[in-house]
């Protein structure tokens, strides 16, 4: 059974006042987001997660495609990645890693737009300013 979902979106090489890589953490009690410029972390907060969202979230997984990588060869620069990890414990159970030059399945995006959503004001902590 997963009991954690991991999400991860690195942010292409952006002027650092742009660049926004974050990584969101979810199991069924609560939400962790961190935000990071280059790796001075902007946000780190951790919120309940509604009653209900993380079985929904769940159940939008069997639209995931398959575990695996889909990167473009000859590491292009000026991509973005982002990952999907489910967990069972801390068992990997499954994992697919995409760069922003690859398409994924709709039931894909609609997996990472359950995520975010997770997190009511997610937009607004994306435009955490650096220090």
């Amino acid at each position: 059974m997963i009991t954690k979902i991991e999400y991860v979106f690195s942010d292409s090489s952006v002027p650092p006042r742009f660049h926004r890589s974050y990584r969101i953490d979810l199991d069924p009690n609560e939400v962790q987001i961190v935000i990071d410029s280059y790796g001075t972390v902007l946000v780190d907060t951790i919120m309940p997660v509604e009653k209900g969202a993380f079985k929904a979230i769940l159940e939008k997984a069997s639209a995931l495609e398959a575990s695996g990588e889909k990167i473009t060869k000859g590491n292009p620069t000026g991509t973005s990645s982002q990952t999907i990890i489910l967990k069972e414990e801390e068992k990997e159970a499954y994992s697919l890693y995409w760069d922003s030059l690859q398409d994924v399945s709709q039931g894909t995006e609609d997996f990472v737009k359950a995520i975010k959503a997770t997190i009511p004001n997610f937009t607004e902590l994306l435009q955490t300013s650096l220090k």
